[in-house]
């Protein structure tokens, strides 16, 4: 988008997305006022020239099929994080890592991502090692 003609089209269904999914609550039973105001009375206009359609956002929410890891990533890093703190040795921390039920799922998700689990497994110490300097484990 470079023109303002481009830009304001998406303003008004921004706008409207906005104030559509968030709201400010008077209290437990009402919307505040102002927020009908806003969302009623408020109109972004634009010449008729610069826009095909009105524009309508949306969220759409990620499919359970659509599995990043970086749910494995979070937990891995906060394990190594929490056990810093706790002043484990590695070779303790690589131990209950490895007792974990979602090991072989974790192992399996560095794989895929051409990471070996020896790879995997001295990229942790690494880390561990960091966390351990930079002052995590106090």
């Amino acid at each position: 988008m470079n023109t303002y003609s481009e830009v304001i089209q998406h303003i008004q269904a921004l706008w409207n997305y906005g104030l559509t999914t968030f709201k400010l609550k008077y209290n437990s039973n009402y919307i505040d006022p102002i927020w009908t105001v806003l969302q009623e009375d408020i109109v972004f206009r634009f010449p008729e020239s610069s826009y095909k359609d009105n524009l309508h956002y949306k969220r759409y929410y990620k499919k359970a099929t659509s599995f990043s890891g970086k749910n494995y990533q979070l937990y891995v890093g906060n394990f190594l994080s929490a056990c810093a703190r706790k002043g484990a040795t590695f070779h303790k921390v690589l131990t209950e890592l490895q007792k974990s039920y979602i090991w072989n799922d974790i192992a399996l998700h560095y794989e895929n991502n051409d990471t070996t689990e020896h790879q995997l497994i001295e990229r942790m110490r690494e880390s561990y090692q960091e966390r351990l300097l930079l002052g995590y484990s106090i």
